[in-house]
């Protein structure tokens, strides 16, 4: 009931969520997945989600959104983070997957209700998401020499389809005579951090 209101509320007064609601929302998510046995806090994180997900429609609230959850995303995913913290990556995956599914929710949202800042997102999201996910392949983290590499939160099979999912909803977003233009930028602008060169085409 509460949060219909504050739904309610964030359609007309985006900014009293802003600066009131959604900063306390943010500050109790954790900066990595909690431990396997840890179920209290993970349905109270999942609940979290839940929230943001209903609260974080309108486009300044949805930035916000973006922005925030993207940084959590970058943290777990950081290259060697597993190893250097000694963290379990099953528990960062879990974690990881569910912040995605949950920005998938409300695109998903955003598209039905016809919101018309969905496609900037391709860039601003979308390409961020893939250039983690291709920096994790390209970086693979062994236990020791001649070992196997290690699980990762960019290997885990569910949060790369988590986040494929949302790429896929943003590109599908684009008018048809910007997708091919937006993917060919996208893949110049991985090309030149990857070699370090300006490619040309």
């Amino acid at each position: 009931m509460l949060l219909n209101i504050l739904g309610a509320i964030s359609n007309v007064n985006a900014k009293a969520l802003e600066h009131t609601t959604l900063p306390m929302l943010f500050n109790s998510l954790p900066l990595c997945g909690p431990p396997r046995t840890a179920h209290a806090e993970r349905a109270k994180i999942r609940n979290i989600l839940a929230s943001l997900t209903t609260l974080c429609l309108q486009p300044t609230l949805f930035e916000t959104l973006v922005i925030r959850l993207s940084a959590k995303l970058d943290s777990i995913c950081a290259p060697g983070r597993q190893q250097e913290h000694e963290v379990d990556a099953e528990c960062d995956s879990a974690y990881a997957y569910d912040i995605l599914t949950s920005l998938y929710g409300v695109l998903q949202q955003k598209i039905e209700r016809g919101h018309a800042d969905v496609p900037k997102y391709a860039e601003t999201l979308g390409e961020p998401l893939f250039w983690l996910f291709i920096r994790g392949s390209t970086t693979p983290l062994h236990s020791s020499a001649g070992a196997q590499p290690l699980l990762t939160v960019t290997s885990d099979a569910r949060v790369i389809k988590a986040a494929g999912k949302i790429i896929t909803l943003l590109t599908r977003s684009l008018p048809s005579e910007s997708v091919r233009l937006h993917l060919h930028l996208c893949l110049h602008r991985q090309l030149c951090a990857v070699t370090g060169d300006n490619w040309h085409w």
